[in-house]
């Protein structure tokens, strides 16, 4: 549509809308003054009409009534006239058909749709109401009238119209012969042609515009001349761009913000199973290439949900995990990609993850394992990262130093062993070959073992230290030394007498008497010889084999006691054992040689250390579930310090040698009590004897004592 013809019907409608509001609101005016005048008449007519007939209603003279009803009826315009009382009518007259109708009081001319106006009036008499009269005036001479004047206003407004369209296009030609000329320089530069000139005439705003419209030709001809290089290098990054979006490993999917899909690269198209080409995703709606791809997802429905919580959120989302029906594994990142704080497209970017899955599931089983090694572990272990500062340590770190995981974290390496030697009372630290031996106070006595690793190449990197507790481990050292040392000096007594009688004997010629008593030496230092290296091998086999070949069996105590102490005969002594056993005593969980051989070794301590005499007594009683052997002597006597050390191997309570023996008696008995689950108590007092006291539980059950032993 032209500018002159718009021109034209612009004014045209201005002038047809002013021409309506001006006919509309005189016909309005007219309708409403004609309707005041006819209601007012109406009224007036049915008010006086109800004033004469009073008296005749009253009187009920119905012939006066028909009179008066005619010469209403006389009136121009009355369709009809009706006098009515309260319960019937008495006089009519007028047109059958209106007559026929039922009254209804019109309001204004709006309410009318029978052509007739109907108007009532009371008919009141000293304020009481004794009827009314009904009339009605025909209207259709006002509705003539009504039309004519529409039809006279409707031909004026049409010749305004008719003179109003013929100046507009008069204007309209002079307005746009200079735009034309506008618009052919308009198609020039949307054509192509930068820099159309375009003629000047006149210097109104138009010509103004035009002038405009030059400028601007001719700079958009410089700009476009400027921008043509930066095309071409836009189009080669473009072109480069999408050549690597192609060829990435990931599948990547771009789409704006109408829900049409701008790039797929091969990638994707493998995503979707390789059924679509990326070239023929292009252009086609995201909702088609997203049902695809739900498809394919291990939960379609969960997945879709969470597409759309993404896209409504509107912020870059990462490293959301999906599971393909094939079992593989997906990595999916979305990002909305913005521009001058507007949204106008949606970049999905998937990567199969799922070597990487596996791998990290196996990097953290191996993970928890190290872990639970770890906090199992007996041994400490601290880990330092790249910066050298602890971050973690394992529960028996914690144990050996009484250092927790949070006092720890963050300790520098340097700083590690002076902290040591604040919180633990270092007393020592001794480098032996790789490793340090590092002596603590607290929280008890330790001797500790300190390696450390480096997690990095060239010592770089984190670092992990390895803490062994080693003090049962000196101690056995100190323990397997001293017995050595102790064995070879008990053994080497007996071997010398051995050796040295045995040389006379070789060399020298000697009485008989003589060689009698160095062959008897001979003999019993041989004798004491192979009864220390008894004990030594029952002592040892007992610890190696932890009892596992003690024969411990329910069975009574009382025939066990009286034939260890019957069959027990004390050498050189002619003194014999006091017993002192009840009727009856409970069966109990017992090896019997074993307890023979505990009770013997008792009863000959018990002889040996009583060299003045004294009597030397055995007893077995109940008690609180227990039963008590009780071996005592009224002998020498031991110290507390004695009674402390009497079961340690080749200890003797007499230095001087003159009472024989292994020292390996009671630490045998030891042993066997401890196997049993039993209990020894000493009570001994210098100069006054001792008494060892062997407590049996009754209620341990030969399973329980199994155990134990096993």
């Amino acid at each position: 549509m032209s500018f002159r013809l718009k021109t034209v019907l612009g004014i045209a409608l201005i002038e047809a809308a002013l021409l309506l509001v001006l006919v509309m609101s005189s016909l309005y005016e007219l309708r409403g003054t004609g309707e005041e005048q006819l209601r007012q008449r109406a009224q007036t007519t049915a008010s006086l009409f109800a004033s004469t007939t009073a008296d005749a209603v009253l009187a009920y003279d119905l012939a006066s009534l028909e009179s008066l009803v005619a010469e209403v009826m006389s009136n121009p315009g009355l369709v009809y006239a009706r006098v009515r009382s309260n319960s019937e009518v008495l006089a009519e007259d007028g047109q059958a058909a209106a007559l026929g109708r039922r009254f209804v009081d019109d309001a204004d001319l709006g309410a009318v749709t029978d052509g007739v106006f109907d108007r009532s009036a009371p008919i009141m008499v000293g304020g009481e109401n004794y009827g009314r009269v009904e009339i009605g005036l025909d209207i259709a001479h006002m509705q003539r009238e009504l039309s004519r004047a529409t039809r006279t206003f409707s031909g004026i407004a049409a010749s305004e119209l008719l003179l109003s369209g013929l100046f507009s296009f008069v204007l309209g030609t002079l307005l746009t012969r200079q735009l034309k000329s506008l618009k052919d320089g308009t198609k020039a530069v949307a054509e192509g042609r930068f820099g159309y000139q375009v003629d000047v005439k006149g210097k109104d705003e138009i010509a103004q515009a035009v002038g405009a419209f030059n400028a601007m030709s001719s700079d958009l001809a410089t700009l476009m001349d400027e921008n043509a290089e930066q095309r071409d290098e836009l189009r080669s990054a473009t072109e480069l761009l999408s050549g690597l979006v192609d060829n990435l490993q990931s599948a990547v999917l771009l789409v704006d913000m109408r829900g049409v899909v701008l790039h797929a690269n091969r990638g994707f198209s493998e995503l979707l199973g390789g059924d679509a080409s990326p070239s023929t995703l292009i252009g086609r709606p995201y909702s088609e290439i997203e049902e695809m791809l739900v498809a394919r997802l291990d939960n379609p429905g969960s997945a879709k949900q969470r597409f759309q919580t993404y896209v409504d959120q509107a912020e870059r989302t990462t490293d959301q995990l999906f599971t393909l029906n094939c079992g593989s594994v997906i990595e999916t990142d979305y990002t909305p990609l913005f521009c001058d704080g507007r949204q106008y497209a949606h970049l999905w970017n998937h990567r199969d993850v799922t070597e990487r899955i596996q791998a990290q599931k196996q990097v953290n089983e191996r993970r928890r394992e190290l872990n639970t090694v770890f906090e199992l572990s007996p041994d400490g272990f601290v880990h330092f990262d790249g910066d050298d500062k602890i971050t973690s340590v394992n529960p028996a770190f914690t144990q050996i130093t009484g250092i927790s995981e949070a006092q720890a974290c963050g300790i520098l390496r340097s700083r590690f062993f002076a902290t040591l030697r604040t919180e633990c009372g270092v007393t020592d630290i001794e480098d032996a070959g790789g490793h340090r031996l590092i002596k603590i106070t607290y929280p008890k006595p330790r001797i500790i073992s300190c390696r450390e690793r480096s997690l990095g190449n060239r010592g770089e990197g984190a670092h992990v230290m390895y803490l062994r507790d080693i003090t049962h481990e000196r101690e056995l050292d100190e323990m397997k030394s001293d017995f050595l040392a102790t064995a070879a000096h008990e053994l080497r007594t007996p071997l010398a007498s051995v050796y040295g009688f045995s040389e006379l004997l070789l060399q020298f010629e000697h009485a008989p008497e003589e060689r009698k008593e160095m062959i008897g030496t001979i003999y019993r230092q041989s004798a004491h010889l192979v009864s220390m290296l008894n004990e030594l091998l029952d002592l040892a086999r007992i610890e190696a084999r932890s009892g596992k070949d003690f024969e411990i069996r329910r069975q009574p105590l009382l025939p066990l006691l009286r034939d260890s102490v019957n069959s027990f005969l004390p050498e050189g002594d002619d003194r014999r054992v006091s017993v002192r056993f009840p009727d009856i005593l409970p069966a109990v969980p017992v090896d019997g040689a074993k307890l023979k051989q505990v009770l013997s070794n008792v009863l000959s301590n018990a002889f040996k250390y009583s060299p003045g005499g004294g009597d030397v007594s055995v007893s077995a009683e109940q008690v609180d579930g227990a039963i008590e052997i009780r071996i005592e002597d009224q002998g020498i006597g031991m110290s507390p310090d004695q009674v402390e050390a009497m079961f340690d191997r080749f200890y003797r309570a007499d230095k001087s040698g003159a009472i024989p023996g292994s020292g390996l008696g009671m630490s045998l008995v030891k042993e066997i009590i401890n196997i049993h689950g039993w209990e020894v108590i000493v009570d001994s007092q210098l100069d006054v004897g001792t008494a060892v006291t062997i407590r049996m539980p009754v209620e341990t059950s030969n399973e329980q004592r199994l155990h134990k032993v096993g």
